[in-house]
């Protein structure tokens, strides 16, 4: 391990030393209250014992596995200083884990320590103030009910690590070359039957991170993104497997994580509606440019990959709410009001509860609070507006699209004629929990992206719909 790991790692334990030394004395007290029947100190200390205690203690676990996770990685760049995708052994091995063990211990430490602090400062708090409801207390009650949120997430999270197990991607090749495509097969150990397609999508994104201590934070920007729809998993008695191949255009950038401020990442998502907790399994990818990047691919199977191509043998599924009419050479697409009821019912229960502790706010002539809270409010009663009530009609006829869309049936109409249409194609839009959804985009001419329509559940479905437009607007 190099000096500099070394003092991290040392400057780590000091800082962690402090909390660990709580945590002894708190249970320590904990004890020694329980021996005498104090039970509610007990309780009490002990909570505070798991917080310092269990922070302080795992995140010196961690260092150390940080370091020995960063001494073989300092020792395969030694080795292989030009081949950066064999300085991961599971990416040498082409035989990627998803991270769902991962998610689920995080998502229960996160949720653990969340609850350990906010619900005795609640209380706390609730003592303070005489066992009295107002204002402020709605303010401290917000982290406890955030608590129960995230223990949810941590439930969820664990229910599909037993349901799937382990899911495990094998790479054709390593690298993934850009300007090829990257092929493989994903398995897991259980049986896959899903209600839609399986979507695979690989994703490149730019994760920045920006502060530090306290005032650290990372963001995420997606810079490209490929979906292909797998109509089903071939299974057998060991399990599912998932066959993919994604085009990677040429004009896509390396994974690079030479700075630690701006990393570039590609993840590979399989994700699919089953009965219960849904299918979601990612993998962190290796994608290089290398010398394969300047020639041209040996075939067009990439390509055939990733352009939608129109199934003349596809039918919608039965329990779609778009509506679509065609008589020759006319076309009506109709996405109706409140087409995905679920995302509507949640978003709106989130948005009553919010506004209620705005109101409550207000009420109390906590104004300058209840403003800040409110002007959340805008946004998301504007997205409720539209899940419920917002309507897109596309009628194509005579070489021209018409677009038009309400909300409440107000709204206008708008003309595209065909010479100004440069591609019809599906994107990605809102994603609840981990189902996606698909929105229709045209692109003009002077390359403006107008959205069609929006809240499309199956992605051959919106491939289908994006294929009949084009038929009629870019015929071949």
């Amino acid at each position: 391990m190099k000096a500099s790991s070394r003092l991290g790692l040392g400057c780590l334990v000091l800082f962690c030393l402090p909390f660990c030394a709580v945590g002894i004395g708190t249970a320590i007290g904990a004890i020694l209250a329980a021996r005498q029947a104090d039970w509610h100190k007990a309780g009490f200390l002990s909570i505070f014992a798991l917080a310092f205690g269990g922070a302080g203690f795992g995140f010196i676990f961690a260092g150390f596995s940080s370091a020995r996770t960063a001494a073989d990685l300092e020792s395969r760049q030694e080795q292989q200083p030009d081949a950066p995708w064999l300085w991961r052994a599971d990416w040498a091995a082409g035989r990627v884990l998803d991270t769902n063990r991962g998610a689920m211990i995080g998502a229960w430490l996160f949720a653990g320590l969340w609850n350990l602090i906010s619900f005795p400062a609640a209380y706390v708090a609730f003592v303070q103030m005489d066992r009295e409801f107002g204002p402020h207390l709605l303010l401290v009650l917000i982290f406890p009910v955030a608590g129960l949120g995230l223990i949810a997430w941590a439930v969820v999270a664990t229910i599909r690590f037993t349901k799937f197990g382990t899911s495990v991607l094998e790479l054709v090749s390593v690298p993934t070359v850009i300007g090829r495509e990257i092929a493989g097969r994903i398995t897991t150990g259980a049986g896959l039957v899903p209600e839609h397609d399986i979507i695979v999508s690989l994703r490149c994104v730019n994760r920045i991170t920006t502060g530090s201590g306290k005032s650290r934070s990372t963001t995420e920007h997606m810079l490209w993104k490929g979906d292909q729809a797998i109509p089903g998993a071939i299974r057998s008695a060991a399990g599912s497997t998932i066959p993919f191949v994604i085009a990677i255009p040429a004009s896509c950038i390396s994974t690079d994580t030479s700075d630690e401020s701006s990393l570039i990442v590609w993840r590979l998502e399989a994700t699919a509606a089953v009965p219960g907790v849904d299918y979601d399994a990612s993998f962190e990818v290796p994608v290089f440019r290398t010398a394969e990047s300047e020639t041209a691919p040996p075939s067009v199977a990439a390509a055939k990959a990733v352009v939608p191509i129109v199934d003349a043998s596809y039918v919608p599924p039965a329990d779609s709410r778009i509506r679509v009419t065609q008589s020759g050479s006319v076309l009506d697409l109709d996405f109706p009001p409140a087409r995905n009821v679920g995302p509507a019912l949640g978003f709106s229960v989130f948005a009553l509860i919010w506004t209620g502790v705005v109101i409550a706010l207000i009420v109390n002539g906590e104004w300058f609070i209840g403003a800040i809270f409110g002007a959340f409010d805008v946004p998301l009663m504007l997205i409720i507006l539209t899940l419920w009530f917002g309507r897109s009609s596309v009628h194509v006829e005579a070489g021209t699209i018409t677009l038009r869309q309400t909300i409440l049936g107000m709204g206008q109409a708008k003309n595209i004629p065909a010479k100004e249409v440069q591609e019809v194609t599906t994107s990605s839009g809102m994603q609840v929990n981990s189902k996606p959804y698909y929105d229709l985009q045209l692109t003009t001419a002077d390359g403006k992206k107008v959205t069609l329509g929006s809240g499309v559940s199956d992605h051959r479905e919106a491939e289908w719909l994006a294929g009949r437009i084009r038929a009629l607007l870019l015929p071949v």
